[in-house]
């Protein structure tokens, strides 16, 4: 056995009764030098795992499939999940216009409602009211799942055949590019006249769902673009710009309609009249104007009237009456 090895080889030398006790202790301090050597290289292997761990983290700035979703409103409504980053401090804003890939998908897992490339101004009501207000807190180059309860999305109406009313649907939505909001003067009359078509035509499909407010949204944007200041429509105009003084004109004729759909008469009787004034003979724009409830209207003004009257002689009426 060692322990007896150990006690033989001092009594061989004749060594002091004590140096065993030394040799022993010794080969214990070696013994115990030799067992701490494993947790320096335990402590070797921690460190390389921490530099893995931080490299991880890095990778993750790109790429963040885990990141919790995001609350934009506090309801639950309206959500976003950040899927791949973008530029930092590179969003659009109201009024700039956008270019976004989208790709809707239903509780079931149907893809819908799929656009390759989608241009549209932001703040403008060109598209549903979610994709509207998410794009704006995207960056440019963004990849970001959005959720959208029925009323971000197509509300009460659905989009049939695929989406059915209040159905809630969540886009995969990538922020492609975007530029910065452009004074509609600046602009040459060609690219004017794409922009203005572009919004005039959107408030036709908003329109036709019965959505009037969004309708008169678009309508109103697409006149901004259609209008020319410098020149009024009449026979002598240029070529080009007569082109586009048309195009406003329906915009307009369309307005004043979606006006009449929401009872705002008043107003849609301008959005007419600014029609009559380039065309007297806009059929549809008289057509429209003869639908006015202006016998309605005789009935409140007169009887406005008569309570101005009143008030304005009330101490003399009450002196009658006594």
């Amino acid at each position: 056995m060692q322990p007896r090895l150990l006690t033989l080889q001092p009594q061989q030398h004749q060594q002091p009764n004590h140096l065993p006790l030394e040799a022993v202790s010794f080969q214990i301090q070696f013994t115990t030098v030799t067992k701490t050597m494993p947790e320096v290289e335990q402590s070797k292997e921690v460190k390389v795992e921490k530099v893995e761990e931080v490299q991880v983290e890095v990778d993750c700035k790109t790429e963040v499939p885990d990141e919790e979703w995001i609350d934009v409103l506090g309801s639950g409504d309206l959500r976003k999940k950040v899927v791949k980053c973008g530029i930092v401090e590179s969003r659009p804003y109201k009024g700039s216009t956008v270019v976004i890939r989208a790709t809707g998908k239903l509780d079931d897992g149907k893809e819908v409602d799929i656009h390759e490339e989608l241009m549209f101004t932001v703040g403008d009501g060109e598209v549903i009211l979610g994709l509207d207000m998410i794009v704006p807190l995207m960056d440019k180059g963004e990849i970001a799942d959005v959720y959208m309860a029925s009323r971000f999305a197509y509300g009460t109406k659905g989009l049939p055949p695929d989406i059915l009313p209040e159905s809630s649907v969540t886009y995969r939505v990538e922020l492609v590019d975007f530029a910065p909001d452009e004074d509609p003067c600046s602009l040459p009359i060609a690219k004017r006249m794409v922009i203005g078509n572009r919004k005039r035509e959107r408030g036709n499909w908003w329109f036709n769902r019965e959505e009037y407010s969004m309708a008169i949204q678009c309508y109103s944007a697409a006149v901004d673009f259609l209008d020319d200041a410098e020149e009024e429509y009449g026979e002598n105009v240029r070529p080009e710009v007569k082109d586009i003084l048309v195009e406003r004109l329906k915009a307009l004729n369309n307005m004043g309609a979606a006006q009449m759909k929401i009872e705002a008469y008043d107003v849609a009787l301008k959005s007419l009249d600014a029609v009559l004034k380039c065309q007297p003979n806009n059929v549809k724009a008289l057509f429209r104007k003869g639908k006015f409830p202006w016998k309605t209207w005789f009935i409140t003004f007169v009887t406005l009237l008569v309570a101005l009257v009143a008030y304005r002689y009330q101490s003399l009426l009450y002196k009658l009456l006594l």
